[in-house]
């Protein structure tokens, strides 16, 4: 089912694929079971099947089977991804930037929006903006909940195996890891510092490069 100016245009062998807005699924070819929304998304689809893609051009650089399954919700969500499998973004510019990581689950508008094409992987990010900042390299293997969390620092390779809740925090990280902050601005100045636990509102806040500190109840801090 298709409705809009070349919309599933050049379908050929491709079955029970729904699609509305103008060059949604323009170049899909034999994919197959997938729903398309939004004018030019996954506008770049041959063979890729299974997927949900919704908002305006989202999911717009797909051009991979790696890619099956893909769930894109939300203008520009997942815009520039081309054959990351696993993926989950929902939000106006989620994962806007991102392009081969595998396994990320994002979930706010903005939200790990600025990888800059870095294939981090097995992230999951919930709330505005989270995991946003200018990534330098592929960040993997971290969890943050809360608008913001995780959000500001210039990710490396290194900004691995971190975990936060609340809103702010974690917000400065950028090369540190083994990281657990929760609560609100909850070890949010850290940046390369590893393996620091804080707990509690406003919580380890003036730690940078600091580890292994273990910070616990609101308002507490490195002495």
């Amino acid at each position: 089912v298709s409705l809009g100016e070349n919309t599933l245009s050049s379908l050929t062998t491709g079955s029970s694929n729904f699609a509305v807005g103008s060059n949604a699924g323009l170049s899909l070819t034999s994919g197959e079971y997938n729903i398309i929304l939004g004018a030019l998304s996954g506008d770049a689809l041959t063979s890729t099947s299974n997927t949900v893609i919704i908002g305006r051009a989202s999911g717009s650089a797909i051009n991979s089977t790696n890619a099956n399954g893909s769930v894109l919700i939300g203008s520009y969500a997942g815009n520039a991804i081309t054959s990351a499998s696993n993926t989950v973004a929902i939000g106006m510019d989620a994962m806007a930037e991102h392009t081969t990581g595998d396994f990320n689950t994002v979930v706010g508008s903005s939200a790990m929006n600025d990888s800059n094409g870095h294939a981090g992987y097995h992230n999951s990010f919930f709330g505005a903006k989270s995991g946003a900042g200018a990534w330098a390299g592929a960040s993997h293997s971290n969890t943050a909940v809360g608008s913001f969390a995780f959000g500001g620092g210039a990710k490396t390779a290194t900004a691995v195996y971190n975990t936060t809740v609340g809103r702010d925090s974690l917000y400065a990280l950028n090369s540190g890891h083994n990281n657990s902050a929760y609560g609100y601005r909850s070890g949010n100045a850290i940046t390369s510092g590893d393996s620091n636990s804080t707990f509690g509102f406003q919580s380890g806040i003036t730690i940078d490069d600091g580890r292994r500190n273990t910070i616990i109840g609101s308002g507490s801090d490195v002495s």
